[in-house]
């Protein structure tokens, strides 16, 4: 009895073990990356979904609860590294067009690419910024590694993702995580009335009071040393009201901090890196944005 008990519990440990693989293998392959496990430790702050597998199509993916970054590093690099974001409303991540099918392009132009699958916070808001900044961090340990320099890594998100990556920006803290630079495609800035809601919602859950509305209103945190920024959005963009770039711009041009904005006469919301008629006008602006930002 006592051996079968053994056998059973060794069984039992291998199953959870294969579970645990399905959490990571649940995304596909990602072919030239390198994937960094953010918190093979635990993250300080739990979302209470720990443990849970994500749904994962080819595009798309929810439920993420596991931190992962995945670095393309350039050929020839040319020093920089771009953090990117993905967007989708703090619920999911739209990890193709607006993450891993930019790597290619910025490989191309020497930048080392850097995808990060943050997790979904389920109404904790310190999540994002908690795997931002050690997002930062390893980027900065790894980057001679990958011929980068520490002190050119910038940030990009689109959506919820521009959200996630000018909290970065603005809310970063100590200067260790002070990214060099941002590029926001059709970003959610606000948290009041021209917000997503859904984003707000899955940021913030319960906890919308004045206080909490305003300092995740990023307009409301830009000062002096905010990193330059770009924004690339559409002014028929029914999701994300193109309000939120305009303000922001704003806010960053009252304190004196460069800013670059392209708005497309069409293409909506979520565009990325598909294929659409502003495609090579967009492409063209970012890339002359990245070389301006180079040292």
């Amino acid at each position: 009895m006592k051996k079968l008990l053994t056998f059973a519990a060794f069984v039992m440990a291998v199953i959870c073990a294969m579970a645990q693989d399905n959490v990571a293998s649940k995304f596909p392959e990602f072919p030239g990356s390198i994937k960094i496990d953010l918190w093979p430790d635990g993250a300080p702050t739990k979302t209470g979904r720990e443990g849970t597998l994500p749904v994962v199509n080819p595009t798309w993916a929810e439920n993420v609860t596991q931190a992962e970054l995945f670095v393309y590093p350039a050929k020839k690099p040319n020093g920089q590294v771009l953090l990117i974001a993905p967007g989708g409303a703090y619920i999911g991540l739209a990890y193709r067009n607006e993450g891993h099918d930019f790597a290619r392009w910025l490989n191309d132009m020497g930048v080392t690419a850097a995808v990060l699958h943050y997790r979904m916070p389920n109404h904790h808001r310190e999540v994002p910024l908690e795997d931002g900044r050690r997002a930062i961090e390893l980027i900065r340990e790894h980057a001679a590694e990958w011929g980068a320099d520490p002190a050119q890594v910038g940030v990009m998100g689109s959506s919820a993702g521009g959200h996630f990556a000018a909290t970065l920006a603005t809310l970063y803290g100590d200067s260790k995580w002070r990214p060099a630079f941002q590029i926001l495609f059709y970003p959610v800035i606000t948290m009041t009335a021209a917000t997503h809601g859904g984003s707000r919602d899955n940021l913030l859950g319960e906890a919308k009071t004045p206080d909490n509305l305003f300092l995740y209103s990023l307009e409301n945190q830009v000062n002096e040393q905010t990193p330059p920024a770009l924004l690339l959005l559409a002014s028929d963009d029914t999701v994300v009201p193109p309000v939120n770039s305009y303000n922001y711009a704003a806010a960053l041009t009252e304190k004196h901090v460069p800013v670059t904005m392209l708005v497309l006469p069409k293409g909506e919301h979520g565009f990325g890196f598909t294929d659409q008629p502003y495609k090579h006008l967009w492409q063209e602006v970012m890339a002359d944005f990245l070389a301006s930002q180079r040292r």
